[in-house]
């Protein structure tokens, strides 16, 4: 334990930092002329990141917002914290503004399995049905995934929780951002919104959803379907529907308990 959080939500981080570097030195790179200012100011947020020692002093160092602005970051690895972890946050920033977007389980599910598997240098083309099965049935997984309980616990320490959806994303980008905003309680302008917002960056390699999958997936995530429908409607509606129209389709495949 470290502060009172267990140390792997530190270790969560970090496991981002060669990434988040490489990404950082393109960019600081290409804007080091116009902006050297910003540039060895980002720098500096940069090596704090990467070699500071992981605690509660360290972690809000890295947040160094301007007069008027404020400062927050997002991680998917938030979503499950459990409740011990949580009184821990509701301590140290007990007005914070938390956004919860919520995704296609099924989608989630085979993107985060395929992410998963190449981060750790295995190719999910040759990989078999065991392999993802495995994955599923993962820890990691069904926390991410359980969009219920996730909900309820971060409700608990902060109602104002704000659920967002992926699909709104994808659909208007502007739109999204500006409820957003209106959340955060900044000015809600769209000229705050630059043309980089509409672009997708660092992509993931798309993959059609195996019919096996599909299905498996379909099976694990229909309860809690019915349960978000029943909350959410809209989007969640279309997810359910997609999800009962799988099931519908005949199917020979033995799934895998």
């Amino acid at each position: 334990m470290m502060h009172g959080i267990p140390v792997d939500i530190y270790s969560r981080l970090f496991d981002k930092r060669n990434n988040r570097w490489r990404i950082f030195a393109k960019l600081a790179l290409k804007r080091s002329i116009r902006r050297r200012k910003e540039v060895f100011g980002k720098l500096r947020q940069e090596l704090k990141f990467l070699f500071g020692r992981p605690c509660d002093a360290w972690y809000e160092s890295c947040f160094s917002p301007r007069a008027g602005q404020i400062a927050g970051e997002c991680t998917p690895d938030y979503a499950y914290l459990d409740e011990q972890s949580l009184i821990h946050i509701k301590e140290l920033v007990p007005s914070a503004k938390v956004i919860y977007v919520l995704r296609n389980p099924i989608v989630r599910s085979w993107s985060s399995a395929m992410m998963w598997f190449r981060n750790n240098g295995k190719l999910p083309e040759v990989l078999d049905k065991a392999d993802f099965i495995n994955f599923f049935k993962s820890d990691m997984h069904l926390l991410h995934g359980d969009y219920m309980a996730n909900i309820e616990r971060w409700r608990k320490f902060y109602p104002w929780l704000n659920i967002c959806f992926f699909d709104d994303i994808k659909l208007n980008h502007e739109l999204f951002l500006v409820r957003v905003f209106k959340f955060l309680g900044v000015d809600d302008s769209t000229k705050h919104i630059t043309p980089l917002a509409g672009k997708v960056i660092h992509a993931g390699r798309t993959s059609v959803i195996p019919t096996f999958f599909r299905r498996y997936l379909a099976e694990m995530h229909m309860e809690q379907l019915i349960s978000l429908n029943k909350i959410f409607g809209g989007h969640v509606l279309e997810w359910l529907s997609e999800t009962q129209e799988i099931l519908r389709q005949p199917s020979s495949l033995r799934l895998e308990k």
